[in-house]
């Protein structure tokens, strides 16, 4: 394959071989799910920069036509929607809260079994936060 024939098929190694897929929700939410733990929050652009070496040039293109809406998209490229709407869903699940005067995801008190279960299964360690809030009989929002 050359390079004219490789622009057809980004991130193809060969025919119809693809070496890294389209990103899904699926594929972006264990990387929010590992920087929560790790942080205890996280940015949107956080999440980016961890994806973007893993990303086909579809995912980084503006202007494709985006499977999740079938819509077409001007100024978002699919990793931010895509995202976005992961973000979206773990707030909707009580799993993030958004804190508008610093502009990031925080992992929710609330959701202390749910967290407990990602870092059990990852063998992973649970944010401070939490396990501080949760030692002094706290949630958060009282």
């Amino acid at each position: 394959m050359n390079f004219s024939e490789s622009e057809i098929a980004p991130s193809s190694i060969g025919c119809l071989i693809d070496e890294r897929p389209l990103l899904t929700p699926a594929i972006v939410r264990p990387y929010v799910i590992a920087i929560v733990l790790h942080r205890g929050a996280v940015r949107e652009e956080e999440i980016y920069a961890a994806l973007v070496p893993h990303c086909t040039q579809l995912d980084l293109n503006t202007g494709v036509l985006a499977s999740l809406n079938g819509d077409w998209l001007d100024d978002q490229t699919r990793l931010e929607e895509i995202t976005e709407f992961v973000l979206g869903d773990m707030v909707a699940k009580s799993l993030l809260r958004y804190n508008e005067s610093e502009e990031i995801w925080v992992a929710d008190e609330s959701s202390l079994v749910k967290w407990v279960t990602y870092a059990c299964n990852l063998d992973g360690q649970l944010p401070k936060h939490i396990t501080r809030n949760e030692s002094q009989g706290t949630s958060g929002h009282d």
